[in-house]
C-alpha cells in the first residue's frame, strides 16, 4: 500500500510539467478571447518524457489519473484549435503584409517609367497585333485592365485594334457558362472600330456559327467596308448578299471558304485593289465567284473542286500571277479537248499538291519563264512504277519548256529517289532545297554525296524522314556535310560550287532516339561549319 501510495505521488509529480494549470487563462483585453494571443502555457515546449516512459513500461493509470488525462487531452484540443487560428490569422496577415509589400514595389517598377511609345510596342508585341471580338479575357482587352494608364495607351493606339479576329465559335450553346451573348460580341467589335481610328482593317472570321450571329455581326463591320484591307469569311454562312455599299478601295486580299447557297458571288467584282485570293474547300471556285481575276497576283486554293477545263482556264484568266499554291485540291485533270498552251510570264512560285497523273496534266500547258521557286507534293505508291514518270516527265517537260527560268528554292514531296534525281538534274541553281518523306531517301542522299554537280550551289538543306530512314540517311548525310561543308578541305572546288551552311534534319524516332544523331552530328557540325538542326516527330 506505501509503495502503491509511493508511486502515485512520483506520478502525480512526473505528469506536473504536461498535465498541469488547466486552469483557463485570462481574456485578452482587445478581443475578449481567451487564451488569444497564445497563452504562457500554450506557447511552452510541452515534456512528455515521462508519458513516453509509462507507455513503455506498460504502467495502468488509476481511476483519479485517467480524469487528469482525459482533462489533459481535452485541453491539447483546445489548445491545438487556438493554435490552428492563430495560424489561420497569421496566414492572412502574411498575405496582407505581402500584398501591401507588391503594391508598394509595384510603385518602384521600372515599367511604370517606359515612355508610351515603347509601352506601346511592347503591347502591339505581346497581343502579335491581333484583337478577339469574341474573348473578352484575352489580349489587348486584357491588357487595357491592368491600369488607367494602360487602358489610356490601347485605347490611343489603333494598331492594336485594326486586326480583329471573330471566333463565332464563342456564341455557340456548347460553350456552356463561358457563352457570350451577340449583344456583347457587337461591343466590342464597335470599340475595336471605333479605337481602330482610320486605319485598315484587317477581319478574320475563324470559327463557323450560326448565320444570324455571322450575318449580324458581319453587317457591323461591313459599315466600314471602305477601310478593309483584309477580310476571310465563310460564304455559307451568307443569307443574303452582304450590303457593301462604302465600296472596297482598300481591299488587297480575300479569304472565302464554302459555298454561297448554289449561286453566283460577286460581292467582290468591283474591288480594285484586289491582288490576293485565299479560297479553302470552295466547289467551282472560277465559275461560282465574280472576281476581277486579272488583277490577281497570289492565289491558294486548298481543298478545293475543280470542274472541267476550269482549273486551267482560271490560270489563263491570271495573266499577272506571282505565287500560285494548290493543296489537296480536286479536278486538275478535268481539262478541256481545246487546252491552249498558257505562258505566266511573271509566276515566280508554285506549289501543287496532287496525284501523279493530275500533276502532269496540271503542268503540261504551263510555260513559266520566271519561275524561281517549285514545291511539289505527290502521293506515290511504294513499288507503283506505272504513274512515276508522269512525276520526272511533267516536272522536268515545265522547266524544259520554260526556257532561262533559273529556279532557286525547290521541295519535293513523297516522291521516289529516281525521279528526285531526274528533276534534280534539270535545277542546277537550287541554293535552298527540301526533301520531305521521299521514297528510299537513303538513295537519293547516297547520289548527293557521290555528285559534285547535282545542286552545286545548296547552302540549305532540309531533309524530313519517314519511319526509320532517319538511321539509314546518316551515312549519306554526314558525307555530304564533309564533302560540301564550310571549311571544306578543298576551298577552291567550293569556290566554283558554293558551300552547304545549313542542315535541317527531320526525324520520327522520338525524343530518346535523338541522342544518336546528336552524339554523331554535333562534332561533325563543329569540324565542317555547317549549322546542323535536328528535329524530330512524336
Amino acid at each position: 500500500m506505501i509503495e502503491k501510495q509511493n508511486s502515485t505521488t512520483i506520478q502525480e509529480d512526473t505528469l506536473s510539467d504536461s498535465r498541469r494549470a488547466f486552469t483557463l487563462g485570462k481574456s485578452c483585453p482587445a478581443c475578449g478571447r481567451k487564451n488569444n494571443p497564445l497563452s504562457a502555457t500554450q506557447r511552452q515546449k510541452i515534456n512528455f518524457d515521462a508519458t513516453l516512459a509509462q507507455l513503455r513500461s506498460g504502467y495502468v493509470p488509476s481511476p483519479d489519473e485517467k480524469a487528469t488525462i482525459n482533462a489533459a487531452i481535452r485541453k491539447y484540443k483546445t489548445d491545438i484549435e487556438d493554435m490552428k487560428d492563430e495560424i489561420a490569422r497569421l496566414t492572412s496577415r502574411i498575405q496582407e503584409t505581402e500584398r501591401a509589400m507588391s503594391y508598394e514595389s509595384g510603385l518602384l517598377a521600372p515599367v511604370r517609367q517606359l515612355p508610351p511609345e515603347l509601352l506601346t510596342e511592347i503591347m502591339i508585341y505581346c497581343t502579335r497585333g491581333k484583337v478577339d471580338v469574341c474573348s473578352p479575357g484575352s489580349g489587348a482587352w486584357r491588357l487595357e485592365r491592368v491600369c488607367k494608364r494602360w487602358r489610356d495607351v490601347a485605347a490611343l493606339t489603333p494598331k492594336l485594334w485594326s486586326t480583329i479576329d471573330v471566333y463565332l465559335g464563342a456564341l455557340m450553346p456548347y460553350r456552356g457558362p463561358k457563352l457570350l451573348s451577340i449583344g456583347t460580341v457587337g461591343r466590342m467589335a464597335q470599340k475595336a472600330l471605333e479605337r481602330s481610328g482610320n486605319r485598315s482593317l484587317s477581319i478574320r472570321f475563324v470559327e463557323l456559327g450560326t448565320p444570324a450571329h455571322f450575318q449580324e455581326v458581319f453587317g457591323l463591320f461591313a459599315q466600314h467596308s471602305h477601310r478593309w484591307k483584309d477580310i476571310s469569311f465563310s460564304m455559307a454562312l451568307l443569307v443574303d448578299p452582304p450590303d457593301l455599299g462604302h465600296g472596297l478601295p482598300r481591299l488587297k486580299s480575300l479569304g472565302l471558304s464554302g459555298e454561297y447557297r448554289n449561286r453566283v458571288f460577286d460581292s467582290f467584282q468591283y474591288a480594285q485593289r484586289l491582288s490576293e485570293l485565299r479560297l479553302f474547300s470552295v466547289p467551282k471556285p472560277f465559275r461560282s465567284i465574280n472576281l476581277p481575276w486579272h488583277q490577281l497576283k497570289y492565289i491558294k486554293t486548298t481543298y478545293c473542286e475543280f470542274h472541267n477545263g476550269e482549273f486551267i482556264e482560271m490560270l489563263h484568266h491570271t495573266p499577272n500571277l506571282i505565287e500560285f499554291a494548290s493543296k489537296w485540291s480536286k479536278g486538275l485533270t478535268k481539262t478541256s479537248n481545246s487546252t491552249r498552251p498558257l505562258t505566266l510570264y511573271f509566276l515566280e512560285s508554285l506549289e501543287i499538291d496532287a496525284s501523279p497523273s493530275e500533276l502532269f496534266t496540271a503542268l503540261q500547258p504551263l510555260t513559266l519563264p520566271a519561275l524561281k521557286t517549285l514545291c511539289i507534293v505527290t502521293h506515290q505508291a511504294p513499288g507503283n512504277t506505272s504513274l512515276s514518270s508522269h512525276i520526272a516527265y511533267g516536272v522536268v517537260d515545265l522547266i524544259q519548256r520554260s526556257g532561262p527560268c533559273r529556279i532557286t528554292t525547290l521541295s519535293l514531296s513523297s516522291i521516289d529517289s529516281a525521279n528526285v534525281c531526274r528533276i534534280l538534274e534539270e535545277t542546277p541553281d537550287v541554293t535552298t532545297l527540301e526533301l520531305s518523306y521521299i521514297l528510299d531517301v537513303e538513295s537519293a542522299l547516297t547520289t548527293l554525296a557521290r555528285s559534285n554537280s547535282l545542286v552545286a550551289n545548296m547552302g540549305v538543306f532540309s531533309v524530313t524522314c519517314k519511319g526509320s530512314q532517319g538511321m539509314f540517311s546518316v551515312g549519306p548525310l554526314t558525307e555530304i556535310v564533309r564533302t560540301r561543308g564550310v571549311r571544306s578541305r578543298h576551298p577552291r572546288e567550293f569556290q566554283m560550287r558554293g558551300r552547304l551552311h545549313t542542315l535541317n534534319l527531320t526525324v520520327r524516332e522520338g525524343e530518346e532516339g535523338l541522342q544518336p544523331f546528336v552524339d554523331l552530328l554535333q562534332p561533325l557540325s563543329r569540324v565542317s561549319g555547317v549549322n546542323i538542326v535536328l528535329h524530330y516527330l512524336a
